[in-house]
């Protein structure tokens, strides 16, 4: 499993990362927005498609990476193999050819985040963790590159435009929240806040105090008065480039501390 990118043509691990997909993904009806925002469903609310051409759809038990910590560990580095691809042509068996899909790479960074987030599993956490630091320092734009710098995983403009408009940013900062706060094993919090931190850094100010505002109207598991201050620190650590260095203790101390103030 480990060598999955490179013993298969890339057509054929396309879809076998599709039906991995398929598994915890809705294919049929959309999840309802009337109570929940797409971003904030890491429940087992995730509808997978039934008969009907999708048209029905049962509950889907909630899935996670440590039922299968090889299989997850696999498709990680099947995605950031894929995102290396970028735009570039790959070849398939008998002279097939496979493009880079948009749709597709999101809808696994969707699935990292939501459920690679929530694995107890050290060694599958630590790689989603590095792949999803990847990942976000491969939405930086060009202007902001280095010269003869090359991203992590390439350079992937349309990134911006997914964690903007497709709510990625909102499902980041919620989901490295959440496993901060627990979802994920107390050893793997210093990493979580350090990508958090980047992610403040590539997004810039102004859309990380967007992203952080909205999410902490629907985080439920502090106070109104602590959600307040954590935000204006943080935002004041993040506005004046970390100098207090204070941004790890921030996270920890709301997320990860004793919960001072928790209803």
């Amino acid at each position: 499993q480990e060598n999955l990118t490179t013993t298969l043509p890339p057509d054929v691990v396309k879809k076998v990362a599709d039906s991995f997909l398929s598994r915890i993904r809705n294919r049929g009806t959309a999840t309802s927005r009337n109570s929940k925002e797409d971003w904030m469903d890491t429940t087992n609310n995730l509808k997978i498609g039934g008969g009907g051409g999708g048209r029905e759809a049962h509950q889907a038990n909630l899935y996670s990476f440590d039922e299968d910590p090889e299989l997850a560990i696999a498709f990680t580095r099947f995605f950031e193999s894929y995102m290396l691809t970028g735009s570039r042509t790959c070849s398939g068996k008998g002279g097939a050819t496979s493009r880079f899909d948009v749709g597709f790479a999101a809808k696994c960074a969707e699935l990292l985040f939501k459920f690679g987030l929530r694995t107890q599993e050290r060694r599958a956490g630590k790689e989603v963790i590095s792949c999803l630091s990847k990942l976000i320092s491969s939405a930086r734009k060009k202007e902001e590159l280095k010269r003869g710098e090359v991203p992590p995983m390439g350079s992937h403009p349309w990134l911006q435009d997914w964690m903007i408009r497709g709510k990625g940013g909102n499902l980041a900062i919620f989901t490295l929240m959440l496993a901060a706060n627990g979802a994920m094993p107390s050893f793997q919090l210093r990493q979580l806040v350090i990508v958090l931190r980047q992610l403040s850094v590539v997004a810039g100010s102004k859309l990380f105090a967007e992203w952080l505002q909205t999410v902490l109207i629907a985080w439920d598991k502090n106070k109104a008065g602590v959600k307040k201050k954590f935000y204006e620190e943080l935002m004041d650590s993040v506005n004046t480039n970390d100098r207090k260095n204070n941004f790890k203790m921030l996270v920890k101390r709301f997320c990860g501390g004793k919960k001072k103030g928790r209803k």
